[in-house]
Parts: structure tokens; sequence; C-alpha cells
């Protein structure tokens, strides 16, 4: 029989509402975003590693109070929409990364109900989580130079604008926009699916992109961006980040080609 504490602890890697509020805690208290984006990487692989070995039938079934199988489905749906309408509030990109991130690993319940594999929930946890890791690190490389309220200071690009562009394009692929690795891992999560999953998930993408706009507005127009301190991202980082998610959208499309039918 599959022990009942396994799935609540899956519930709090791949956070479910109420556990989500703890994960969420947690990445609040973390002070060094390397800390963050390490945390948004690894958290959704170690519940990989604690998946049963059986489906989601069968750990279901064993449970000592039977549940539905639509049960899991309804309650990730509730959380990733939830915590995309949260995103909708929030003014500061960790934050916001944070929220995003909480939503989109609530999605990974949906594979899983319907039977997908280890390795492939892996790569899905992986394009999910990298996307906020990304968030994170560009947070404080805007938290440097703007100070606390980066995002209210307006006309970032005509301040610095490679670390505008890095800004623009960790966004999209936290929105999961093609070509990006999370948008491999959407069309994985509603692959199969009931219909009532295909339009919540599609909710919760519409969601997002309303939050991302929000977003933009504040962080490229407006007022000037001043008291600015530092410099621009160095060319030799933007190449490497590019090349990263280059190397990042390749994979996750030969990825997508094997389920892809």
């Amino acid at each position: 029989m599959t022990d009942p504490l396994t799935l609540l602890a899956l519930a709090l890697l791949w956070p479910l509402f109420p556990a989500s509020l703890l994960f969420n805690a947690l990445v609040d208290r973390l002070l060094y975003p390397l800390l963050r984006a390490l945390v948004s990487s690894a958290w959704p692989l170690a519940g990989v590693l604690l998946l049963p070995a059986a489906g989601a039938p069968d750990v279901l079934a064993a449970l000592p109070v039977r549940l539905p199988a639509s049960v899991p489905s309804a309650l990730a749906l509730c959380t990733a929409l939830f915590y995309a309408w949260r995103s909708l509030t929030v003014s500061d990109l960790s934050r916001w990364a944070a929220m995003t991130g909480t939503s989109a690993l609530a999605l990974l319940w949906l594979p899983w109900s319907a039977g997908a594999s280890r390795a492939d929930l892996a790569v899905a946890a992986l394009a999910f989580g990298s996307s906020c890791a990304a968030l994170h690190i560009v947070a404080q490389a805007l938290c440097r130079r703007f100070g606390s309220d980066y995002l209210g200071h307006g006309r970032l690009g005509a301040a610095h604008p490679r670390l505008a562009a890095m800004l623009a394009v960790t966004v999209l692929a936290a929105l999961c926009a093609p070509p990006f690795p999370g948008f491999f891992a959407m069309l994985f999560v509603t692959a199969r699916a009931p219909w009532w999953v295909a339009a919540g998930t599609a909710a919760v993408w519409c969601l997002w992109s309303w939050s991302g706009a929000l977003l933009w507005q504040r962080a490229f127009f407006g007022a000037s961006a001043a008291g600015a301190q530092g410099r621009d991202l160095a060319v030799a980082t933007c190449l490497l980040a590019g090349a990263l998610a280059l190397l990042g959208t390749i994979a996750t499309y030969a990825w997508s080609t094997t389920w892809m039918r």
C-alpha cells in the first residue's frame, strides 16, 4: 500500500494548495537568488524521484480513503488558477516568479494522473523550474542596479538594453511561449487530457499572459529609468544565456517528438 505521507510530500514538492503556502514561504525566506534558483529547479525534480512506482490509478486505489482519479487533476487546476490569478497583483519579479512557478508546477499532477512516465515528468518539471530559476537571477541583477523598486522606474531598455532584453526573454520563457522549453511542457500537460483539463490549462495560460503584460508595462513604459547604477550585462553573459536557452529549446523539441503524434 502506498504511504499517504508520500502523496502529502509530493503535494509539497509539486505544490498543491494548501501545501503550496509552505513552498512559497520557503522561497520568500531564501535571501540569496542563487538559492532561490536552485530550489526552483531542484524542488520539482525531487518530486519526480519521490513518485511511487505504481501508476496514479493504482496509487489512488491503494489509499485508505478511495479518491476518484479526477480529484488530483481538479485540485491541481484550482491551485494553478489561483496562483496565476495571484500573479496579477504582484509587482516584484521574484515573487512573480514564485507565483507563476507554483502555478506551473501544480500542473505536473495532470500528466501524472494520466499515466505519464517518470522520465517525461522529469523533463517537464525541469522545463518549468528552469524558467523560474532564470527569473530569480535576472531579478537580482535588476535589484543591484535599480534598488528594490526596480520595476517601478520604467523605460528599462533605455538604461540597460541588454538587461532589458534578458528580462523580456526570461518572462517569455516563464510564460511558456513558443519556442521555449515551457511551451513543449504545456503541450505535454494537455496531451491526451480530457476537455475540462485542456480548458482549465488554457485559462491558466491566459492569466499568465495577462500578468506578464502587466509586468512588462511596469518595466518598459512610464517614466525614464532614473537612479540606475552599474553597467549593463556583459555581452558574454548574454551570449551564454542565449546558448543555454537554445540548447534547452532544441532538447525539449526533440523530447516532444517522442510523445507528440
